[in-house]
């Protein structure tokens, strides 16, 4: 009897096992014209690896009071590096300059009419060969173009910043770039927190340069507290001069500025460092009044795609 049940459990796993499944029942085969699917880890068609960057920089409300270092005026590199740029936005692809020269009595006039045809002259024109041309921002192609919430990975961490009393989030941006090496890299001027007068509580710059896919942080930040009392043993850098709209209703309706007291800067605490930083591996700068987060995850930037308009039909002989 014995025998016999293990005759028939061998009959089983035969027929389980070793018979072939009939043709309706299997999975289909892969299709040999699928497109490979390339490892995010690797390098993007430009031949440069590219990473998502997130990072939030945030203060300590003590102002380092728990802290026995001290800012000394002397003691500070605060300057901005050559090449510096502002992260972008989807928006400032239509802000684009005209080419007519308007005087002020054309701008007070656009700014008071803003309705009918206005002398704008020359529309936005687009060439490939010209970097500066008019073109539409790509989320998923351009670099250092900040990308909104549905990619932030840093919410919790953010929240549980704020809710604890005890540190204030002055900045959080999440963009994408390639990784090149530090001369070929411009860095991103940050700007967060309070503002004063022409200065912000936070200030400096962030640098990701590399080879391959080894990546370094260079970031040189300082934050400031402010007063209406004029001291001369702290100096802040000019901010970089930005692009003025000449649309800007204000100015172009002649209204003149409105005068406020000056503030001037009483304290300068600085966070210069230098970090190596792995891929999906969150990053932490420590400082007295200063702390910054960091994360960066490989990308790989998908193939252009070209309008089915653009894509010539074969002529037929």
């Amino acid at each position: 009897m014995v025998k016999q049940s293990l005759q028939l459990v061998r009959y089983l796993l035969w027929i389980l096992v070793i018979w072939p499944l009939p043709a309706w029942s299997q999975p289909p085969a892969a299709a040999t014209d699928k497109p490979v699917e390339r490892d995010p880890r690797g390098a993007s068609a430009d031949g440069a690896y590219w990473f998502e960057v997130e990072v939030t920089v945030f203060s300590s409300v003590y102002g380092g009071s728990k802290s026995s270092e001290v800012p000394v005026p002397d003691n500070n590199n605060l300057r901005y590096p050559a090449q510096l740029r502002r992260l972008q936005n989807q928006i400032d692809c239509y802000q684009f300059p005209f080419a007519a020269d308007l005087n002020q009595a054309q701008l007070a006039a656009i700014a008071a009419m803003m309705t009918t045809a206005l002398p704008f002259g020359e529309g936005p024109v687009y060439s490939p060969a010209d970097p500066a041309a008019f073109k539409i921002l790509e989320v998923e192609r351009d670099p250092f173009l900040a990308i909104d919430r549905r990619y932030w990975r840093f919410n919790q961490l953010n929240s549980r910043l704020q809710s604890n009393g005890e540190h204030k989030v002055l900045w959080h941006q999440v963009w994408r770039q390639p990784l090149r090496p530090r001369g070929q890299t411009p860095s991103l001027q940050v700007e967060g927190g309070g503002q004063f007068g022409d200065h912000y509580e936070l200030e400096g710059s962030l640098r990701l340069a590399g080879t391959n896919n080894a990546a370094t942080l260079d970031a040189n930040l300082w934050l400031s507290t402010f007063s209406r009392d004029h001291v001369d043993q702290w100096k802040l850098p000019d901010r970089p001069t930005q692009a003025v709209n000449k649309f800007d209703v204000t100015h172009a309706a002649g209204a003149d500025d409105i005068h406020a007291e000056p503030w001037f800067a009483d304290s300068i605490w600085q966070l210069s460092q230098s970090r190596e930083l792995d891929p999906n591996v969150l990053n932490y700068l420590d400082h007295p009044t200063l702390g910054l987060l960091i994360e960066i995850r490989p990308y790989l930037v998908p193939e252009a795609r070209v309008p089915a308009a653009a894509v010539k039909p074969a002529s037929k002989r």
